[in-house]
């Protein structure tokens, strides 16, 4: 399949759209809003963001290998758990 290149950063990208996005957002509303005080999307989008990255790592913790996880923790190596 075209998309098992993504595998092993499907949770790392999951993170990245959702911080550039609330990122986005709040420079929006600081450009339109600035020094005030209204309830936006912003507050919902942070919460979001923290249960879809949950999500993504959860998913990715689920589906990865043990015995390679296990491997990275024995060797010492970056990356592992």
């Amino acid at each position: 399949a075209p998309l098992k290149i993504f595998d092993g950063v499907r949770h790392l990208m999951v993170f990245a759209f959702m911080l550039g996005y609330m990122t986005l957002a709040h420079l929006f509303r600081l450009y339109h809003d600035y020094m005030g005080w209204s309830l936006d999307i912003t507050g919902p989008l942070m919460i979001l963001t923290i249960k879809l990255t949950a999500f993504g790592y959860n998913y990715y913790d689920g589906v990865t290998n043990k015995a390679v996880v296990e491997a990275k923790i024995k060797d010492g190596s970056p990356g592992a758990k």
